[in-house]
C-alpha cells in the first residue's frame, strides 16, 4: 500500500517535499486515549453513510511535526476546533513553530504563532467565507495556508479519504491501539480509527518518513462530537 500522507487544510505544511498535517484539540480528550468499541460491519458501513449524524458535529484535532535535517529540527505544533451546524462552520486554530539550528534563507520556518479565526457559510447558492480584517469581521476570499477556509464538513471528508480504502474487510480490531488498525500499513504509517455507540468516534495518527536530507514524524489526534454545536455568524459591515 502506497504510503498516505493525512493532511488536514488549516495546517499543511511542507519541507523538502515532505507533506505533514495539522491541528487540534483544544483541551478535550485525544483521540490516543479513546478506547474504541468493536463493530460490525453494517454498522462499519452506516457509520461512514449515514449523512445524519454530520449535520451537527465538533472535530477536535490534535498535531505534532517534528521535521529535522542534519543539525536543524522544526517542530510544529498546532491546534483548532471546528463547529457545525445548519451548513455553518466556524473553526479557530493556532500553529507554534519553534525552530532549533540555522535554517537556510527562504526555508519558510521560523519561531512564532500565527493564530486564526473565521466561518464559513454555506447556506445560500455560494459558500462565503468571513475572518477578520482590519480588526472587523469581512468576507473574504479563499487563500492559502492559515488563510485558507474550510468548512469543517469538508475537513471531516478530506480526512476520512486520507484513512484508506475504508472497507471493513481490510481492517483489523487491535487490541494494542484500542481501535480498528489497517491489516496491511506500511512500518510508519499508523492511522488508528475508533467507534463509539456505533458511530466514527476518533481517529489516530502516527507517520513517519524521509525526503532526501529531511526526515518527518508526526502524530495526531482527532475527535468527534455529535450534537450540541450552535454557529452563529458575525455582523459584517
Amino acid at each position: 500500500m502506497k504510503k498516505r500522507a493525512v493532511v488536514a487544510t488549516m495546517a499543511s505544511l511542507a519541507l523538502a517535499g515532505v507533506m505533514c498535517v495539522g491541528f487540534a484539540a483544544c483541551g478535550g480528550e485525544s483521540a490516543k486515549s479513546i478506547k474504541g468499541e468493536e463493530v460490525t460491519a453494517e454498522q462499519w458501513d452506516a457509520a461512514f453513510e449515514n449523512e445524519e449524524l454530520y449535520q451537527n458535529f465538533k472535530l477536535e484535532i490534535e498535531n505534532e511535526t517534528v521535521i529535522t535535517m542534519g543539525d536543524i529540527k522544526v517542530t510544529i505544533d498546532a491546534t483548532g476546533e471546528l463547529l457545525y451546524a445548519d451548513q455553518k462552520t466556524y473553526t479557530t486554530q493556532k500553529a507554534k513553530t519553534s525552530v532549533k539550528g540555522d535554517l537556510p534563507a527562504g526555508a519558510g520556518y521560523s519561531d512564532g504563532t500565527v493564530e486564526s479565526e473565521y466561518y464559513v457559510d454555506e447556506t445560500g447558492e455560494t459558500t462565503k467565507y468571513i475572518a477578520k480584517k482590519d480588526g472587523a469581521w469581512a468576507y473574504v476570499e479563499q487563500g492559502s495556508g492559515m488563510d485558507h477556509y474550510t468548512s469543517a464538513m469538508e475537513e471531516l471528508e478530506f480526512l476520512i479519504d486520507q484513512a484508506g480504502s475504508l472497507d471493513f474487510e481490510d481492517y483489523e480490531y487491535s487490541t494494542e491501539h484500542n481501535g480498528y488498525v489497517e491489516k496491511d500499513a506500511e512500518e510508519g504509517d499508523l492511522i488508528v480509527i475508533k467507534f463509539k455507540d456505533g458511530k466514527l468516534k476518533a481517529m489516530y495518527v502516527e507517520q513517519s518518513g524521509t525526503e532526501g536530507p529531511a526526515s518527518m514524524s508526526m502524530t495526531g489526534s482527532y475527535v468527534i462530537t455529535y450534537g450540541g454545536q450552535s454557529v452563529t455568524l458575525p455582523t459584517v459591515a
